[in-house]
């Protein structure tokens, strides 16, 4: 008759700890009535239900209980036991039962002071997941401008874990755990040891915007950012995603405005660089031009010089040539004449032998010869007289 009721306040008068020879331990305890009446009574907990306790809280001695019962009976002596179907610690609600077992969980894996991830600078995908009774899709899709937005129900907390571990979600900007409403069951299923551990796993960031801005589910302060409400965090998302962009805007016209500037500035140096140049080129032309000139003009003198000298030499080789040549006519004359008087003489010569022939012949005819000699003497003077002219 007594099965499945609930002793509160049950003091234990020592710390709880599992029993190595048997599969349960005795406890004394106190229990306070309603009239403050202290009754003593003696507690059988099975180690199973000792070692869910231990795991799930911290332990200390004179911990109160709230107690279940599973059988109670009355010994000879009248000492009340009681066997326990189900313990906890006095005065405490479920769910704060249940944020005290995954404080300790945390803590367990040193995961209270991890790293938590960061928002990226531009959301463009969420993958939001919610409760199965949730109907609050307006208060992200009305308020998000994330290019891609993916809503999923989920009814525990394992199909929790199992779509933030999933590739779909995984390959979103981030992942978003909401619900409207006040904390209850439904809100429960989000703080979990599976969705903790799903949560430290994940590659993207988790943020978590569950009920109105007085509530705190646990999850809320493990997640990697915390939003007061579901309408926050669309209207968070939004105006950061504006903001990027605002500044992305306002960046690439600033960079574009300082590009084209320093193209103009560099331009600028550039063609005053240019015009140096070409100064200096030009002073380094005209400076190589006078150079050349002079030069050329110089070798024009001396060219100059050179073919005077080799014209003057050309006309002295010309005019002693000439001389030579004008000696060689002369000696050639003074040959022929030679050689005509020769030939006059010999001519003579041959005369006079026949003059003396005619002479002696003249003797014998005298008549004849003198006329033979006068003819001969004319043909003599003539022929002297065309020869010497």
């Amino acid at each position: 008759m007594f099965k499945g009721l609930l002793i509160e306040e049950v003091s234990i008068d020592s710390k709880l700890s599992l029993n190595k020879n048997y599969s349960a331990s005795f406890y004394t305890a106190t229990s306070i009535s309603e009239k403050n009446k202290n009754h003593k009574i003696n507690i059988q907990i099975d180690n199973s239900i000792i070692s869910k306790f231990i795991e799930e809280n911290e332990i200390e001695k004179g911990i109160k209980l709230d107690v279940r019962i599973k059988n109670l009976y009355i010994t000879a002596n009248g000492t009340i036991t009681i066997q326990a179907s189900e313990i906890k610690e006095a005065g405490l609600s479920n769910r704060e039962i249940k944020n005290k077992r995954l404080k300790k969980y945390i803590k367990k894996h040193r995961w209270e002071r991890r790293e938590k991830k960061t928002l990226p600078r531009v959301v463009s995908s969420v993958y939001a997941i919610t409760s199965a009774s949730s109907d609050i899709q307006a208060d992200i899709l009305d308020n998000l401008n994330a290019k891609e937005q993916k809503i999923v129900k989920c009814e525990s907390s394992v199909a929790i874990a199992k779509e933030i571990s999933s590739d779909i979600a995984q390959g979103h900007d981030i992942i978003v755990l909401y619900r409207g409403g006040h904390e209850d069951a439904n809100m429960d299923i989000f703080s979990d040891e599976v969705i903790i551990n799903s949560i430290v796993e994940s590659r993207v960031p988790i943020c978590t915007a569950l009920g109105h801005q007085t509530d705190m589910p646990f999850i809320a302060g493990f997640s990697d950012i915390n939003f007061s409400t579901p309408s926050e965090f669309a209207k968070n998302i939004s105006s950061k995603n504006d903001e990027v962009r605002k500044n992305l805007y306002n960046n690439i016209y600033t960079r574009i405005k300082n590009h084209f500037s320093m193209i103009q500035k560099r331009k600028k140096e550039n063609i005053e660089h240019q015009s140096k140049i070409i100064q200096t080129n030009i002073s380094r032309m005209i400076n190589n031009i006078t150079k050349e000139n002079k030069a050329r003009k110089e070798n024009i003198n001396i060219l100059a010089e050179s073919a005077m000298r080799k014209k003057k030499i050309t006309i002295l080789n010309i005019v002693k040539n000439i001389k030579i040549e004008k000696q060689k006519i002369i000696e050639q004359k003074c040959r022929k004449n030679r050689d005509k008087a020769k030939k006059i003489k010999e001519i003579y010569n041959n005369t006079k032998q026949k003059v003396e022939i005619i002479e002696r012949q003249k003797r014998k005819e005298k008549k004849i010869i003198s006329i033979a000699v006068l003819a001969i003497i004319i043909v003599i003077a003539v022929t002297i007289f065309i020869l010497h002219k």
